[in-house]
Protein backbone atom coordinates (compact mmCIF):
# COMPACT_ATOMS: atom_id res chain seq x y z
CA UNK A 1 0.00 0.00 0.00
CA UNK A 2 1.12 3.34 -1.20
CA UNK A 3 0.03 6.88 0.35
CA UNK A 4 1.38 10.23 -1.00
CA UNK A 5 1.23 13.55 -0.17
CA UNK A 6 -1.17 16.07 -2.59
CA UNK A 7 -0.22 19.60 -2.32
CA UNK A 8 3.62 19.89 -0.61
CA UNK A 9 5.06 20.44 -3.83
CA UNK A 10 3.24 23.98 -3.62
CA UNK A 11 5.66 25.20 -0.99
CA UNK A 12 8.51 27.05 -1.65
CA UNK A 13 11.53 26.67 0.49
CA UNK A 14 13.22 29.42 1.61
CA UNK A 15 15.98 27.68 -0.04
CA UNK A 16 14.80 28.41 -3.52
CA UNK A 17 17.78 25.99 -4.84
CA UNK A 18 15.73 22.65 -3.23
CA UNK A 19 13.39 21.04 -5.01
CA UNK A 20 9.56 20.56 -4.91
CA UNK A 21 8.24 17.57 -3.77
CA UNK A 22 5.78 15.17 -2.62
CA UNK A 23 6.07 12.71 0.13
CA UNK A 24 5.29 8.81 -0.05
CA UNK A 25 4.72 6.31 2.60
CA UNK A 26 4.76 2.37 1.90
CA UNK A 27 3.06 -0.38 3.94
CA UNK A 28 2.66 -3.89 3.70
CA UNK A 29 -0.64 -3.69 4.99
CA UNK A 30 -2.95 -0.84 5.12
CA UNK A 31 -3.91 0.68 8.59
CA UNK A 32 -6.08 4.10 8.98
CA UNK A 33 -3.17 5.79 10.76
CA UNK A 34 -1.29 6.25 7.71
CA UNK A 35 -2.57 8.99 5.65
CA UNK A 36 -2.54 10.24 9.29
CA UNK A 37 1.13 10.08 9.11
CA UNK A 38 1.36 11.50 5.93
CA UNK A 39 -0.54 14.18 6.53
CA UNK A 40 0.98 14.82 9.55
CA UNK A 41 4.63 14.54 8.15
CA UNK A 42 3.48 16.95 5.26
CA UNK A 43 2.24 19.54 7.46
CA UNK A 44 5.76 19.39 9.38
CA UNK A 45 7.64 19.76 6.34
CA UNK A 46 6.03 22.84 5.32
CA UNK A 47 5.08 24.30 8.48
CA UNK A 48 8.95 24.20 9.90
CA UNK A 49 10.46 24.44 6.05
CA UNK A 50 12.13 21.47 6.83
CA UNK A 51 13.27 19.83 3.50
CA UNK A 52 13.11 16.19 3.98
CA UNK A 53 16.34 15.54 2.45
CA UNK A 54 17.05 11.64 2.58
CA UNK A 55 19.12 10.47 5.29
CA UNK A 56 17.08 12.78 7.74
CA UNK A 57 15.19 11.96 10.72
CA UNK A 58 11.79 13.84 12.22
CA UNK A 59 11.50 12.84 15.61
CA UNK A 60 7.87 12.03 16.98
CA UNK A 61 6.25 12.88 13.96
CA UNK A 62 4.03 9.10 14.88
CA UNK A 63 4.45 9.41 18.44
CA UNK A 64 1.91 12.46 18.33
CA UNK A 65 -0.68 10.82 16.76
CA UNK A 66 -0.64 8.23 19.64
CA UNK A 67 -1.81 5.25 17.33
CA UNK A 68 -2.09 1.79 18.75
CA UNK A 69 0.50 -0.41 17.69
CA UNK A 70 2.85 2.27 15.98
CA UNK A 71 3.21 5.46 17.72
CA UNK A 72 5.26 3.84 20.55
CA UNK A 73 7.11 1.58 18.36
CA UNK A 74 7.72 3.79 15.10
CA UNK A 75 7.69 7.47 16.61
CA UNK A 76 10.11 8.66 14.55
CA UNK A 77 10.05 9.39 10.29
CA UNK A 78 13.54 8.38 8.71
CA UNK A 79 13.27 10.02 5.17
CA UNK A 80 15.10 7.65 1.84
CA UNK A 81 15.35 7.96 -1.74
CA UNK A 82 12.26 7.04 -3.36
CA UNK A 83 13.74 4.02 -5.00
CA UNK A 84 11.24 0.95 -3.86
CA UNK A 85 8.47 2.62 -5.91
CA UNK A 86 11.20 2.09 -9.18
CA UNK A 87 10.16 6.04 -10.21
CA UNK A 88 13.11 8.10 -12.39
CA UNK A 89 13.99 11.08 -11.11
CA UNK A 90 13.12 14.02 -11.27
CA UNK A 91 9.39 13.84 -12.07
CA UNK A 92 9.28 16.90 -13.59
CA UNK A 93 12.83 18.95 -14.67
CA UNK A 94 10.71 22.57 -13.60
CA UNK A 95 11.53 24.87 -12.78
CA UNK A 96 11.08 24.47 -10.14
CA UNK A 97 12.23 20.47 -9.84
CA UNK A 98 9.63 18.01 -8.60
CA UNK A 99 11.08 15.03 -6.76
CA UNK A 100 9.81 11.81 -4.17
CA UNK A 101 11.07 11.72 -1.07
CA UNK A 102 9.71 8.42 1.14
CA UNK A 103 8.74 8.45 4.86
CA UNK A 104 9.71 5.45 6.68
CA UNK A 105 8.77 5.26 10.44
CA UNK A 106 11.83 4.16 12.77
CA UNK A 107 12.52 3.52 16.24
CA UNK A 108 13.97 5.15 18.92
CA UNK A 109 16.93 3.11 19.16
CA UNK A 110 17.06 3.43 15.01
CA UNK A 111 17.03 6.97 15.42
CA UNK A 112 20.02 6.58 18.43
CA UNK A 113 22.19 4.52 16.04
CA UNK A 114 21.33 7.09 13.11
CA UNK A 115 22.01 9.81 15.82
CA UNK A 116 25.77 8.23 16.39
CA UNK A 117 26.54 6.51 13.34
CA UNK A 118 25.03 8.71 10.53
CA UNK A 119 22.49 8.03 8.20
CA UNK A 120 24.56 5.71 5.90
CA UNK A 121 25.70 3.02 8.75
CA UNK A 122 21.47 3.39 9.55
CA UNK A 123 21.18 1.79 6.05
CA UNK A 124 23.53 -0.56 6.08
CA UNK A 125 21.92 -2.13 9.32
CA UNK A 126 18.66 -2.24 7.35
CA UNK A 127 19.64 -3.73 4.00
CA UNK A 128 22.04 -6.29 6.28
CA UNK A 129 19.25 -7.45 8.07
CA UNK A 130 17.60 -7.74 5.20
CA UNK A 131 14.68 -5.62 7.05
CA UNK A 132 11.29 -4.70 5.19
CA UNK A 133 11.00 -0.96 5.81
CA UNK A 134 7.37 -1.42 4.55
CA UNK A 135 6.36 -3.94 8.03
CA UNK A 136 5.37 -1.30 10.13
CA UNK A 137 4.78 -4.30 12.58
CA UNK A 138 8.62 -4.96 12.23
CA UNK A 139 10.75 -4.83 15.46
CA UNK A 140 13.33 -2.32 16.08
CA UNK A 141 16.86 -3.52 13.90
CA UNK A 142 19.08 -2.22 16.55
Amino acid sequence: VTYASLGVCDHAWTDAALPRLELLLGASADDPVLPQIVANVAFHVTDKDFFPEPGTIVRDIVAVLRAPMISERLPHVYFIDPAPWLVRMPLDHGPPRLELVAAVPVSEREYLYWKSFGPRELEKIFEQSGTDLFDLARPSIV
